[in-house]
């Protein structure tokens, strides 16, 4: 005979919410029983279909969704790691202007007195 669940038990076997299962219930995606007080039961056959199918496809699109993610951070490092080697760059041009000015500064210009 086949096993049936509570929505909560249902919800622990297949690593959802319990709100996920009542929803997948009210849109008819999930066949359930409602009993003679009102709570629903899940035949855990239907169960195993509906988490084959649902579940794993969720899934997929979350692995999907992580690797634009992933794609896009990428692309900001990138850009970040430009940005930086272009502001190291002018650092070392700011300091070669500077240790110039300060040659030009110590080397004795006036010519009074003399």
């Amino acid at each position: 005979m086949n096993k049936r669940l509570t929505p909560a038990q249902a919800a622990k076997k297949v690593g959802v919410s319990r709100s996920t299962i009542s929803r997948a219930l009210k849109s008819h995606v999930l066949t359930g029983v409602r009993g003679n007080n009102n709570r629903w039961t899940i035949a855990e056959e239907d169960l195993l279909n509906w988490s084959m199918h649902t579940v794993q496809s969720s899934s997929e699109n979350q692995i999907d969704a992580s690797n634009e993610e992933l794609h896009e951070l990428r692309s900001e490092v990138s850009v970040q790691a430009v940005k930086i080697e272009m502001l190291e760059a002018r650092i070392v041009d700011l300091k070669t202007d500077r240790d110039e000015w300060r040659a030009q500064a110590r080397r004795r210009w006036w010519h009074f007195g003399r």
